[in-house]
């Protein structure tokens, strides 16, 4: 499992088998977004936000 902190998100992921999630952070609000590789297989991974697939808010 891997995590890596980009600025103020969090990227969680099974080494090159699964999905990438990125979990970001604003006050009492986490989104948790699809992780897009726009790297090579060859290359470092270089993740990207993608599209939404929760947003939890704290009550």
């Amino acid at each position: 499992m891997v995590l890596a902190q980009v600025s103020n998100a969090f990227e969680l992921g099974e080494g090159d088998v699964g999905d990438g999630w990125i979990f970001v952070r604003y006050g009492k609000r986490l989104e948790i977004l699809q992780a897009i590789n726009l790297s090579r297989p060859d290359q470092i991974p270089q993740l990207t936000p993608g599209p939404r697939q929760w947003l939890l808010e704290k009550q």
